[in-house]
């Protein structure tokens, strides 16, 4: 098959929603579909004179004065991926299915001709955090089969009264995130994500990380992101920013032996996914995107939104009871395994069949 996909704009940082729409388009050219991923200047018709101007030279300077498109993945030999200023019936090559991958990318690809394909929108989150509530739901409305990465999202869908929707939870690539340092013996550190997105409950993590500091000051406390070490983030806290691959895996997620997330809503949550592929304990929020692979108790720690004293008191479980925390990370490791891209890419080609 030739298959299309269509990303909301070109990233050239690490992006969690962008890795799932690769490692898609790299399983689909590895069972040799010819697969083209496009990236577009804009989703919304820009008719002024400015705007064609721009639409005219974007590519071209995007590709001679910003190097590798996306130099934080590895593609497939035969994924194909093109810059082009609007995706309409010029710019998107004929295909067997085109796939929308953000609310503003699925109108276009509903309006593209039949040579382009069949239709599909693949849901990675709510996104009225991106865009208005109005237009997002109207993006769920379009005559577009749907792929939804999770139960939660599947009922929102059902609220909003969108058809079509098959839920095919993500996969991790265990070739890269897989356990290189034995659970027993990890001392205890914890490890936590920065970002700018306010439902990802970062100032939530850092005032549990406040609380807890108070009491277990020896504690290792660590923190990633792509964006630099702000004021907020205290001086005690090592921080990477935009870490490699290699260092993500063997320094941040196998190096510690704890992942905090207190996120208010996540589509699925794949930081702490690989954590836990990794051997980390994880202690997060009790929410759909977590609830997909984490279950309190069984593999996890998960407490209410904004609990900060739920949390605070996890963390301080784990530091209590090394016992605990390995056996919920063995756990952990062992149920996350489930979640294969091959499992995920092969339902996903059976939909597009």
């Amino acid at each position: 098959m030739r298959i299309n996909f269509v990303l909301p704009l070109l990233m050239r940082v690490p992006v969690g929603g962008f890795r799932v729409v690769f490692q898609y388009a790299n399983y689909f050219a590895s069972q040799g579909h010819r697969v083209t991923i496009i990236y577009p200047r804009r989703c919304v018709e820009d008719p002024s004179l400015s705007g064609i101007v721009k639409d005219a030279l974007w590519p071209t300077r995007k590709r001679l004065t910003a190097g590798p498109l996306m130099p934080w993945f590895d593609f497939h030999e035969n994924v194909r991926q093109k810059l082009v200023a609007y995706p309409d019936a010029g710019s998107v090559p004929d295909a067997d299915a085109t796939i929308a991958t953000g609310w503003s990318t699925a109108k276009p690809v509903s309006e593209l001709p039949a040579s382009k394909g069949r239709p599909f929108y693949l849901i990675q989150h709510y996104e009225i955090w991106a865009g208005k509530k109005e237009d997002v739901d109207a993006s769920w409305l379009l005559p577009l089969k749907k792929i939804v990465i999770a139960q939660w999202l599947i009922d929102v869908g059902h609220e909003i009264g969108a058809t079509d929707m098959t839920h095919i939870p993500n996969g991790l690539d265990f070739s890269a995130f897989k356990l290189t340092k034995p659970v027993e013996g990890r001392k205890m550190t914890i490890v936590t994500l920065n970002h700018h997105e306010p439902f990802k409950g970062v100032p939530v993590a850092i005032e549990v990380l406040k609380n807890y500091h108070e009491i277990h000051p020896e504690v290792p406390i660590k923190m990633f992101g792509t964006m630099p070490k702000g004021s907020e983030i205290p001086d005690w806290i090592e921080y990477y920013q935009n870490p490699e691959q290699k260092v993500l895996v063997e320094d941040i997620y196998n190096g510690n032996s704890v992942y905090l997330g207190a996120s208010r809503q996540e589509g699925w949550g794949l930081p702490p996914a690989e954590a836990m592929a990794c051997g980390c304990t994880f202690v997060g929020t009790d929410i759909g995107g977590f609830r997909e692979f984490a279950i309190d108790g069984e593999n996890a720690l998960l407490n209410p939104v904004d609990d900060v004293g739920g949390m605070v008191s996890s963390l301080r479980a784990l530091t209590q009871d090394d016992q605990l925390r390995c056996r919920l990370a063995t756990a952990a490791e062992r149920s996350i395994r489930q979640f294969t891209w091959d499992r995920a890419g092969s339902a996903f080609l059976a939909c597009l069949d």
